[in-house]
């Protein structure tokens, strides 16, 4: 089978290493380079604070990449303390996770490294993964080239129903897997779907020696020494060009943070490094879109800031589809979708 797929993030990286692993014909089209926009930018999380059926997708994901080589010293699990406002919540979660296999989290008072104050939230310990943005592009593409893969740069651009390259006109089945320049292609899903700007920031001060997921201050929070973090939160402005996505608002990095120094008072000294960011798209429910277009046309898009997490999962999916061996739940394939916004399906519902 002949394949082409438009978009060189961790979505077509990763369906395009599948079907080239299973033998098909692959070309990926990117513009600029894999990685370039919001997987590349990604603090690495691959969240595990989600309802049963979605977090079955993680794991499936979490699979695909320990089948990467080298993945055993990156692709690691590790605590990650989850809080919220309702115990009920949490009390949830812990179950699913217990349910699932996640090793048996606990609902005790950790040590953090820093005094942190836990408020009147309730809060677990619970085990989530990280990995290595830099290091997943590049084994997934070297990997592409391995299996046969062909990776190609320039701009696709569409002329009616078909999609062309300054080389020429794309062959065999098509996945736009083009992140928010999807919509571009596909303006079939253009009053399902939403572009917004995800950002985090560098910084410097006293780290916790645990990933924090604050549902309750809505933050998350990676450390990458004693003394550097990586924060973020779910502020998500809508913008229209997928440009201005890469465009921070330092202020919103400085409240993300203030957010953090209400549990760590120390945190008042501490110092932004970097602010960067990135535009994410998402559908109208937040759920990722995968399926069929029309004709021999596919879309895979809509990971809602949670690409590394769910991508190899969908992506896996869609490769079923295209082989005629599957089909890709109804919950992800309609482009039908509620009214265009930021939602977060994700999190575990109380």
């Amino acid at each position: 089978m002949r394949v082409s797929v438009v978009g060189g993030g961790v979505a077509g990286l990763t369906l395009a290493l599948i079907m080239a692993r299973r033998g098909h014909r692959v070309t990926l089209y990117e513009q600029q380079y894999p990685g370039w926009s919001a997987t590349g930018k990604s603090a690495g999380i691959i969240v595990t604070v989600f309802e049963e059926d979605l977090l079955r997708h993680v794991l499936a994901s979490l699979d695909f990449y320990h089948s990467l080589p080298g993945s055993e010293s990156i692709v690691r699990g590790v605590d990650a303390l989850y809080l919220h406002r309702e115990g009920a919540c949490v009390s949830k979660l812990l179950r699913i996770h217990e349910s699932l296999g996640l090793g048996s989290p606990n609902h005790v008072q950790v040590d953090l490294g820093v005094d942190f104050d836990y408020g009147r939230d309730y809060y677990a310990l619970i085990r989530t993964y990280l990995t290595d943005a830099g290091w997943t592009v590049n084994t997934l593409y070297s990997e592409l080239l391995r299996s046969g893969g062909e990776i190609v740069d320039g701009w696709v651009e569409r002329k009616g129903d078909s999609f062309h390259h300054q080389s020429g006109r794309l062959e065999g089945k098509i996945v736009v897997a083009a992140g928010p320049w999807t919509r571009i292609l596909l303006p079939e899903i253009e009053d399902s779907t939403t572009i917004y700007r995800c950002q985090a920031a560098s910084v410097e001060g006293p780290a916790p020696n645990v990933v924090i997921e604050d549902d309750a201050l809505e933050y998350y929070l990676v450390p990458t020494t004693n003394s550097r973090f990586v924060i973020g939160d779910g502020a998500n402005p809508i913008i229209n060009d997928p440009i201005d996505g890469f465009t921070p608002d330092p202020e919103d990095s400085y409240d993300v943070l203030e957010r953090y120094a209400r549990r760590v008072p120390e945190a008042w000294e501490s110092r932004i490094i970097q602010v960067w960011a990135a535009p994410c798209i998402t559908t109208g429910d937040g759920l990722p879109l995968a399926g069929r277009v029309y004709d021999d046309v596919y879309v895979l898009t809509g990971f809602n800031g949670a690409g590394l997490t769910l991508a190899p999962a969908i992506a896996r999916m869609l490769a079923a589809e295209l082989e005629g061996k599957g089909r890709v739940p109804q919950d992800f394939s309609r482009l039908e979708r509620p009214s265009r916004g930021v939602v977060e399906p994700y999190f575990v519902k109380c």
